[in-house]
């Protein structure tokens, strides 16, 4: 194992203690099973996969890189993306952060700029979101959708015959 396999074993270790805490914490918030079962499944994605995706960073970094994690990679990287998973996602990891400041683990101050982040930011990763579905699909148009203007007709092949499976 190298040095960075060693590091992101760590970070995970010490992320699975996160984790159980804030399951518990939930649990005393009084959610039902699913809720808490989604909100566990968005933060693990964060703090063990995104964190750890170029650089291995511990939970804390975190709360300094939703930016870059709504606004590009999880648009692009996670194939449910969309303006429901984002919603859903960032109540996540506030709710995350706010019991890991409640444990200490975090400090007000850096919660509640965390906070301003995603209240100041989180309408243009929504928009980011859109204009991301909107080039797919217009690629998806031009990919799959090469018709002659002239003579209404695919224009990508002559016959049936040389189409190669």
């Amino acid at each position: 194992m190298n040095d960075v396999e060693i590091e992101i074993e760590k970070i995970r270790s010490d992320n699975e203690r996160h984790l159980e805490v804030f399951k518990r914490w939930l649990e005393n918030q009084g959610l039902k099973e699913k809720t808490i079962s989604q909100h566990i499944w968005n933060v693990d994605f964060y703090i063990n996969d995104y964190l750890c995706y170029y650089d291995p960073e511990p939970m804390s970094y975190g709360l300094h890189s939703v930016e870059n994690f709504f606004g590009y990679w999880f648009i692009r990287k996670a194939m449910w993306s969309s303006k429901t998973a984002i919603n859903s996602t960032v109540a996540s990891i506030k709710k995350f952060y706010k019991c890991m400041m409640e444990q200490g683990a975090i400090t007000e101050d850096e919660y509640n700029t965390f906070l301003e982040v995603v209240k100041r930011r989180k309408k243009y990763w929504l928009r980011e979101m859109e204009k991301y579905d909107q080039m797919v699909e217009d690629e998806y148009e031009n990919l799959y959708c090469d018709f002659d203007d002239d003579e209404d007709e695919y224009s990508g092949v002559e016959d049936d015959d040389d189409l190669i499976f």
